[in-house]
């Protein structure tokens, strides 16, 4: 399995997640991508998820996300934060939230888990999705990257992602805006840089 430490300029996009999403070979793989490409959130978060965490309108949805955090007198507090995204209607739909929506359905109580399963098998399901759609070992570490540069990407701040990456030092989405740049960069022609074809 792929080190924690990964490079951010090595992420998921959206593309890709998507093809993973597809390549699902049960409802339940789905949905884990499903959580992990819109949330971002480290898998410890992901896979303590409830029903009665995931708050669903017809506007948006939003994820109650808890995590243990060591604090500055060396005592784990529990941390909360609400990360909200706007459900798009129409033809327009968000083929992640819309499997999302009609798993919770079936959730017969508001303490059920998303997950009933370990974080071990939440990595595996990932790691094995990833290998066969993209031939390549891929970790949940990969989409919360990949998930953070694409909120970058669409107009989250640095507050704004350090919020929702559940950081307590904005230095640590430092490194989103540069995996951005890069590829931003990367992606430009010889006309968009001003440069002559002909040359």
């Amino acid at each position: 399995m792929p080190k924690y430490n990964i490079d951010v300029s090595d992420y998921i996009t959206y593309e890709e997640a998507l093809a993973i999403l597809n390549n699902g070979e049960d409802e339940i793989e789905r949905v884990l991508v499903s959580v992990t490409w819109l949330t971002g959130a480290r898998p410890t978060e992901i896979i303590s998820l409830k029903k009665k965490d995931i708050l669903l309108t017809e506007t948006k949805i939003e994820f109650i996300m808890r995590n243990l955090k060591r604090g500055k007198s060396d005592q784990f507090d529990m941390v909360n934060r609400k990360l909200k995204r706007e459900r798009p209607i129409g033809v327009n739909i968000d083929i992640f939230i819309e499997t999302i929506a009609k798993y919770i359905r079936k959730l017969p109580e508001e303490e059920s888990l998303l997950f009933p399963y370990t974080k071990r098998w939440a990595e595996g399901k990932i790691t094995k999705l990833c290998k066969k759609t993209l031939g390549k070992e891929k970790s949940m570490y990969h989409f919360r990257h990949g998930c953070h540069v694409w909120l970058n990407r669409h107009g989250f701040t640095l507050t704004d992602l350090q919020y929702w990456k559940g950081a307590k030092d904005v230095r640590s989405v430092l490194k989103y805006l540069h995996a951005t740049a890069r590829t931003v960069t990367a992606e430009m022609t010889q006309e968009d840089r001003g440069e002559s074809k002909q040359a």
